[in-house]
């Protein structure tokens, strides 16, 4: 993980302009909501467009990718979303922030976790009977019992509009990164950026216990008590120390381009 590194990319493959819009009015302590509403009022006024006026903003931010998915069709937008671009970038090479830089990394997408049945929903939609399927097996068939294929898609977003992916750089070091659904861009799928030699930029925002990400270890894990514990102090802070040199940084990805 580097902390310091220009943003170069030669194509961007993942926006998520709602998180980077939140992290840049931190960061420029709220005067980037003013450039923004500066650029669509002035790109609207040679737009013409009469509908964009003093409450432009608060609409524009709704469309903003990473909050809701929406394909940009018009000129204002698109400005946004380069100005958005632009005041991103300069953070990065002011090299003063906490904006984690991930290059020559791995991505994958484990095992019945939510971002392995979000990636199958396309294909699983056309299918009307999986029972029927010759290409699964038994277990796997099982896990769709019960299930509305149509609606999982859904499901899965409402659930978290963030998958998770197991990344992994030269090293062998482990880490959890995490993408919003909508911040795909160019219909790229979640499956596209396994295969591609990202750069990517984005924050810690916590710590994992292990690197299972199935959908049924991860519902456990929601719905799991803690016991009550008898143990020595000494002993506890002694396990407590080892299970954070284990833990797993988890990363929410802001942008990804190559």
């Amino acid at each position: 993980m580097v902390n310091k590194e220009e943003l170069l990319f030669g194509k961007v493959i993942y926006l998520d302009e709602q998180a980077i819009m939140d992290f840049l009015e931190l960061n420029n302590d709220g005067d980037e909501s003013k450039v923004i509403k500066k650029v669509s009022e002035s790109v609207a006024a040679i737009e013409a467009e009469a509908s964009v006026g003093k409450g432009f903003f608060d609409f524009a931010k709704i469309r903003l990718s990473g909050n809701a998915a929406h394909k940009k069709n018009n000129l204002v937008e698109t400005r946004i979303t380069s100005t958005i671009i632009s005041s991103f970038k300069k953070v990065i090479d002011s090299n003063n922030t906490n904006i984690i830089s991930l290059t020559n990394v791995n991505l994958f997408i484990y095992k019945d976790s939510p971002a392995y049945y979000r990636n199958l929903v396309p294909v699983l939609n056309m299918i009307d009977d999986i029972s029927k399927l010759s290409t699964l097996s038994a277990e796997e068939k099982a896990n769709f019992d019960g299930l509305k294929i149509q609606e999982m898609e859904r499901t899965l977003d409402l659930l978290s509009g963030y998958y998770e992916f197991i990344c992994e750089d030269q090293e062998g070091k482990k880490m959890i990164t995490r993408f919003n659904i909508s911040g795909l861009r160019n219909n790229y799928t979640l499956q596209d950026l396994t295969k591609m030699d990202l750069h990517l930029f984005g924050i810690q925002v916590g710590t994992a216990n292990d690197a299972n990400l199935e959908f049924g270890h991860m519902m456990d894990n929601i719905i799991q008590e803690k016991s009550s514990n008898m143990k020595s102090e000494d002993f506890d802070e002694e396990q407590r120390q080892e299970k954070l040199n284990l833990r797993l940084p988890i990363i929410d990805i802001l942008m990804a381009g190559v």
